[in-house]
């Protein structure tokens, strides 16, 4: 169990890391284990370096910013995030989960969810994802420690609905999953429960949404006629079975898959960025931005991209900087991931239910999505922004 709590970042990483290779093996083999152990071994050798030159020793920065008052700003946060809610569906103009309900093929369905953030402003969709997935998250979090009833309802029920609104599954999870661990680490059964159903009922109510030919009548053909009860009980069945793979698939080969699908295609049929993959590098390097993600879709997903779709292939954290610098990017991957799970460490030491409430789901989504983005655009930063400014308060002491 010391363990555990010394060391609960990277343990939680070696089991996506796991869910990483086995999809990676199922789909090419052993062709590219090589180049991921010399990120798994510069991750290793960088955080046990770390760990015993500054936490093991004790090493200790003095911050001379000052910690504030939960309690007396804490009503700031969810009004702030109710604020934000609110404006982007009236900027949205539309439920886009509901309007979903009349279309009857994917192409249609995936074209409307697309068009939540290709036809609005990039600040629009940046400030969207920082009130999701850093902002109304932290919120909530605070508000049941706080007890603040009111407030916690009303926020928990307009978030839950606004996140199924814009049609991405994921996104009820980083919603409600702070606060999900929370309450199984603290033994609070009734929210627990609560958290599992709704994120259960959005994320099924999708996959009904994003599959229209599930519930889709079939054209009549000359079959035995069935009772009623027995055709009723082989769709549920179907439509069960059907939720149930595609989870499964999504879940532990499609993050593999991709892995094996950026290795295909660079640098065979994109080159190395050698440095215009990081959106903030543009300042130093001068050159314009290139993002793969979006560029290898057309060439790993052809069939869609001929129908018209475009979208983007998310990947694991290392591969954005092998797409930029070769082997030599896992190095730098390695390292920098490290480095982060050391600070994180450090940051909430002794405080091991909010150290794994806040960080848990940021560490499972570098599976799909650079280290950079988890941080700024993924709202982690910011969470981890927000326990910096109230981390000395007796709410947070308590709730440890």
């Amino acid at each position: 169990m010391q363990i555990f709590k010394s060391h609960s970042l990277l343990i939680l990483y070696h089991f996506i890391f796991s869910i990483l290779i086995y999809g990676v093996i199922k789909t090419s083999g052993t062709e590219y284990i090589k180049e991921l152990s010399v990120f798994y071994v510069c991750l290793l050798l960088t955080y046990f370096t770390s760990y015993y030159l500054l936490i093991k020793n004790k090493f200790d920065i003095n911050f001379k910013v000052k910690s504030i008052n939960l309690n007396k700003w804490i009503s700031i946060l969810p009004l702030t995030s109710i604020l934000l809610i609110l404006l982007h569906l009236i900027y949205l103009g539309d439920f886009h989960a509901i309007s979903a309900l009349k279309l009857s093929s994917i192409t249609e369905v995936v074209q409307l969810r697309r068009s939540i953030t290709s036809e609005s402003n990039y600040l629009v969709n940046y400030i969207a994802s920082f009130n999701i997935k850093g902002l109304l998250p932290f919120t909530l979090l605070a508000l049941l420690i706080l007890k603040k009833k009111k407030l916690y309802w009303v926020l928990f029920a307009l978030g839950s609905f606004y996140v199924f609104c814009l049609m991405q599954k994921s996104f009820i999870i980083v919603l409600l999953a702070p606060s999900l661990i929370y309450s199984l680490l603290k033994f609070k059964w009734f929210y627990l429960i609560k958290y599992i159903a709704v994120i259960t009922a959005v994320m099924v109510s999708l996959v009904l949404i994003h599959n229209p030919e599930i519930n889709k009548p079939k054209s009549p053909t000359k079959q035995l006629v069935q009772p009623k009860n027995e055709q009723i009980n082989k769709k549920q069945n179907s439509t069960f079975k059907t939720i149930l793979i595609g989870l499964e698939n999504r879940i532990l080969v499609v993050p593999g898959k991709t892995v094996t699908g950026w290795f295909n295609h660079i640098p065979k049929d994109l080159p190395y960025q050698n440095g215009t993959g990081y959106r903030f590098a543009q300042i130093i390097t001068k050159k314009e931005y290139s993002n793969y993600a979006k560029e290898l879709y057309p060439i790993m997903y052809p069939k869609y991209a001929a129908r018209g779709l475009k979208g983007n292939v998310n990947v694991a954290s290392f591969m954005y900087d092998y797409a930029n610098f070769g082997w030599k990017g896992f190095i730098i991957s390695g390292i920098s991931m490290g480095l982060l799970f050391i600070f994180i460490e450090w940051l909430f030491i002794d405080r091991l239910i909010l150290k794994l409430s806040i960080n848990t789901i940021p560490v499972f989504l570098l599976s799909s999505q650079a280290i950079t983005t988890a941080l700024f655009s993924g709202g982690w930063g910011l969470m981890l922004m927000l326990y910096f400014l109230f981390r000395k308060r007796e709410i947070f002491n308590n709730a440890k």
